[in-house]
């Protein structure tokens, strides 16, 4: 018994981690896999998706603030949603909200008819 107890206290600590050059600890190798898996259901998710086929658009001038007020208005008819515009612009749903915002374009809530276009 007194065998067990001395052999015990020469095994090194679960905790210590292994010299530079060797190989990962569990956490640093679970941290890697989570980054790893999280990066590839990304790009599946986003390959899965193909976008639609976009009509080209005519400026009638170049004013800056018209032009993104027009692809914002156009990407939402042909989305019917934030979610599904957003990609068409290449913008995140939240960009594209405060560009809604900022540029005051008026959206029906559900239930209500489509608004009179402000162009």
């Amino acid at each position: 018994m007194d065998d067990d107890a001395e052999t015990d206290l020469e095994a090194p600590p679960r905790h210590r981690q292994a010299p530079l050059g060797r190989e990962k600890s569990r956490h640093q190798q679970a941290a890697d896999d989570l980054r790893e898996n999280t990066r590839r259901q990304y790009e599946s998710q986003t390959m899965k998706t193909p976008l639609p086929p976009v009509p080209p658009i005519t400026l009638d001038d170049f004013n800056l603030e018209a032009a993104e007020r027009r692809l914002c208005v156009e990407a939402l008819r042909l989305a019917g949603s934030i979610v599904g515009a957003a990609p068409l612009l290449g913008i995140t749903r939240h960009a594209l909200k405060r560009r809604i915002i900022k540029l005051e374009i008026r959206r029906p809530r559900s239930g209500e008819a489509d608004p009179e276009p402000s162009e």
